[in-house]
Formats: C-alpha cells, structure tokens, sequence
C-alpha cells in the first residue's frame, strides 16, 4: 500500500531513509536543513544518513522525526505515514514549542487560542515547522 504526498509515494515497505526522503519533500525540508540535526557540515554528510551509509545514533533519529514532524515511531516503524496525522503533529508541536519559548504563564483559555492560532497558520498556510514555531513565538509574545 502506498500514500502520495503531493507527487511523493511512501510505501509501507520503506525504510526509515526512504521515509524520511519522502518527507523531506513533501514538507519543504532540504538537506542543508539537516546539517544540525546529523551534527555534519556538508550536505553530502548528510546524503550519507539518507542513503543508509551511515546510521545515526538515538539523539539523531529524534531530533530527524522532531525536524520532519513526525514521532519517532512513525519514522522507524514501517508501515503507512498518514499524512494529516503528520501534518496535525507538526502544529502541536509548534505550538508547544512557541509556549515554551515564552515566559508567559499561558491560561488553558491562552492555549486554546495559541493552539487554533497554530492550526490556521499551520493548514491554510502549509508552512513549515520552523515557519510556524518563529510566526507563534510572534503571536505569543504580543
């Protein structure tokens, strides 16, 4: 079975480089973003994890599903990536991102509003997960 992600297919087969391939272009996420989370300077390092060259460590793999929206789990496991789902996880975690950025004390009322503030942002505007963070770290200061 296979989903399409614009023109991106993620088979149930892929394995964890594959899927995050598949990811990375369906959420705007190139290779030069990835240099931080692989600890490498060049993109070819980076090829090299995306390749099955070389394989990262634990702290790596998180950090790789945190930049790519998804669990860790979603990333390893193989198996279907739905793609709303992935898209939902994204703005939660931009959203708590952003509140936990702040000094603010936020009410459940205030999280509720940076929560829908998050999903309007984050569904009309497709905007990526650093995208979305930096515009609710804006909304959440004023």
């Amino acid at each position: 079975m296979a989903l399409f992600f614009d023109t991106v297919c993620v088979q149930s087969n892929m394995k964890w480089y594959e899927k995050a391939k598949g990811l990375m272009v369906y959420k705007k996420i190139r290779q030069d973003d990835l240099l931080g989370v692989f600890g490498v300077t060049t993109r070819g390092a980076v090829g090299h994890y995306l390749t099955g060259r070389r394989q990262p460590g634990p702290a790596q793999m998180k950090a790789l599903a945190d930049k790519l929206g998804c669990s860790l789990d979603e990333l390893m496991t193989e198996g279907e990536v739905n793609p709303l789902q992935l898209q939902i996880n994204l703005i939660i975690r931009a959203a708590e991102k952003a509140m936990a950025m702040s000094s603010h004390q936020f009410t459940e009322s205030e999280r509720l509003g940076v929560y829908r503030a998050a999903f309007a942002a984050g569904l009309d505007m497709e905007e990526t997960y650093d995208q979305l963070t930096a515009y609710l770290g804006s909304f959440v200061r004023k």
